[in-house]
């Protein structure tokens, strides 16, 4: 992904390849599994995605890419 994003956002996708759900990301972090959710729609608006598991594969790539 590129710029920055909101650390919110960062938390979620970190917690997301860490393998957790949604609901387990949002008791980690104490809000709605809702708030979670809007989310990840920012984050597939932002990286131009619409599944999760599109998301998951993108951000593995980049990952494995930076070590």
């Amino acid at each position: 992904m590129r710029g920055t994003r909101p650390p919110a956002e960062a938390g979620l996708t970190g917690s997301l390849l860490k393998g957790k759900s949604l609901k387990e990301a949002a008791a980690i972090f104490g809000v709605a599994e809702g708030t979670v959710r809007q989310q990840l729609k920012s984050i597939f608006h932002k990286v131009g995605v619409s599944r999760q598991s599109e998301l998951i594969r993108m951000l593995t790539i980049v990952s494995d890419r930076s070590i």
